[in-house]
Parts: C-alpha cells; sequence; structure tokens
C-alpha cells in the first residue's frame, strides 16, 4: 500500500506542479478537489502525516525531483507519522524529538525504517553535531519541534545556515499565511510562526529565497512554509 501511494503522489505531482513554470506563492490544494480525490483510500495510507494533511507529500516530491533533494532532517518527531511518510520520499531521514517517553516510544518504532536516524535532546542542540556531517548535501529541513514555551525556531535556522546557506529547502509546520486569517498557526507570548519573526535568520539561510505557503485540503490541519535558494530556479 505503501508503495501505491508514492506511485500515486509522483504521479499528481507531475501532473499539478512539474508542468507549471511558474509556482503560485500560495498552493491551496483546497483548489485542487477537483483533479485529487483526497478522501481516496490511498490517500488515507498516510493520513496522519503533516499533520493529517498527506497531500503535501506531493508538493514535496516535486522539490525532491526538481532540485535533487534525497536527505530530510525532521526537528519534533512527536509520534513519527511524518517521519515515516517521509522516509518513503527521501533515500536519509534524520529525526529529533525533545521528549525522552516520546522518543523511546517513536524510536522503536521507527526502528522498521532502515533510511531513519533518531536523535534525543533539543533540536537545536542536536544540530550543532548533525549539520556538519551533512555538508554539501542538498537538504530538506522539515522544522516542527515548536510547541508551548520551546521554541528553537529562530536558533534551529541559524545552526542551518551556517552549513547549508544556499543549499537547502526550509519547510516550517503551523505557518502564518499573509491574508489567510481563517488558518490557524502556532504562536506562544512572543513567539509565532511568521515571515515578521524569522525574517533575520532567514537572511542567514539564504541569500535570496523563494517563498511559497502550502495550504491543506482542510485548513484546520495548518499551513506549511517552504522556501529554497532563488538562484536554483
Amino acid at each position: 500500500m505503501f508503495k501505491r501511494l508514492i506511485c500515486f503522489l509522483a504521479l499528481i505531482s507531475s501532473f499539478v506542479f512539474a508542468a507549471q513554470d511558474d509556482l503560485p506563492r500560495m498552493v491551496d490544494f483546497s483548489e485542487l478537489r477537483p483533479c485529487c480525490d483526497f478522501e481516496s483510500t490511498t490517500w488515507k495510507t498516510g493520513q496522519l502525516a503533516f499533520n493529517c494533511a498527506p497531500e503535501v507529500g506531493t508538493f514535496l516530491t516535486y522539490l525532491k525531483k526538481a532540485y535533487s533533494i534525497n536527505s530530510v532532517v525532521e526537528t519534533g518527531t512527536f509520534m513519527g507519522n511524518t517521519t515515516v511518510f517521509l522516509s518513503l520520499l527521501f533515500d536519509d531521514v534524520y529525526t529529533i524529538e525533545i521528549v525522552e517517553k516520546t522518543y523511546n516510544a517513536t524510536s522503536g518504532k521507527l526502528k522498521d525504517y532502515p533510511n531513519v536516524q533518531c536523535f534525543l535532546g533539543s533540536s537545536e542542540v542536536v544540530l550543532v553535531d548533525l549539520l556538519p556531517k551533512l555538508k554539501g548535501k542538498r537538504t530538506l529541513f522539515y522544522l516542527d519541534a515548536h510547541w508551548e514555551n520551546h521554541w528553537p525556531l529562530r536558533q534551529e535556522l541559524i545552526e542551518i545556515s551556517k552549513t547549508h546557506h544556499d543549499n537547502c529547502v526550509i519547510v516550517i509546520d503551523d505557518f502564518k499565511v499573509p491574508g489567510r486569517r481563517d488558518i490557524p498557526f502556532d504562536k506562544y507570548k512572543q513567539n509565532e510562526c511568521s515571515v515578521d519573526y524569522i525574517k533575520e535568520e532567514l537572511k542567514l539561510v539564504f541569500s535570496e529565497c523563494e517563498i511559497h505557503y502550502i495550504i491543506p485540503a482542510n485548513p484546520m490541519c495548518r499551513a506549511k512554509f517552504v522556501a529554497w535558494p532563488k538562484k536554483w530556479n
């Protein structure tokens, strides 16, 4: 069933994205419903990934193929649903979880996926040791470790900039979409998932970047911010 899902993702990705000369700034999957049945059994194979928005995988499939990306670093493993999905798309997946109880439970489940390496600790600390080993490799970073009073997002980007300047894709979950008040996003006290919040750190990661917002078919599943070097285009 998983193989069927990956083939399906590749087909939809080619149909929806690869044929476009210019990707829209906002990729809204609710507008793709006429050509994509998001209630099909195939989609439901990975239904818990990306905050219950497996269709996001079609865009990541497009990025993998378009920019020859084979490695992924995920911060915030949680139950490993997104991790499993990423392991089916990419050659190497490195995932970081700060909560020891969650790490113990999830890393055991992920032993069935040999291309996944699990790390215990605060993401911005683990990245200090991990990233030099990936230097020179185009890498997709899926950042989802922010929650309540633990908010490593800015420091994660700073660490990424030291080894992957202009050589990565940044994906941030639970992101604020300009002009879309109907879509929830993560915010805690002075911290929030928004461009304004990370704009200085983005300047460290990229000389210039292409920015897109991925909006799931169900907006309550939270939007994803995606950025990559403009010079790749």
